[in-house]
């Protein structure tokens, strides 16, 4: 099989860089600390997400990105702590959960 060669709807070039449909962001809020001298800065996401599937991960685009800790607040108020995989070739995060993610709204 080639790289350009169709699987499903998308070619397989095309579903390496995609992230999996079964998330879907709804709203970011960043909080940013810039540190001019060292060209980085130091920071704060949160998102509003809708998981569209059942799942126990959650797969983000992540360029140069150090990521110290990660939950879902769900719905109800409870707060579910996740672990980070992140994979710097190709500039992606894996945020893991010890429980499935039912479909619904999240804050993460």
């Amino acid at each position: 099989m080639t790289d350009a060669q169709a699987y499903g709807s998308l070619s397989i070039e095309e579903q390496t860089y995609k992230l999996p449909a079964s998330i879907r962001p709804e709203r970011y809020q960043l909080r940013l600390t810039p540190e001019l001298n060292a060209f980085t800065f130091v920071g704060e996401e949160t998102g509003d997400i809708e998981v569209l599937q059942p799942t126990t991960e959650i797969v983000l685009n992540a360029a140069e990105l150090q990521i110290h800790s990660v939950a879902v607040v769900t719905r109800n108020g409870q707060a579910i702590t996740g672990a980070v995989i992140l994979d710097e070739i190709n500039e992606r995060a894996t945020l893991t959960f010890p429980e499935r993610l039912a479909p619904g709204p999240y804050e993460l």
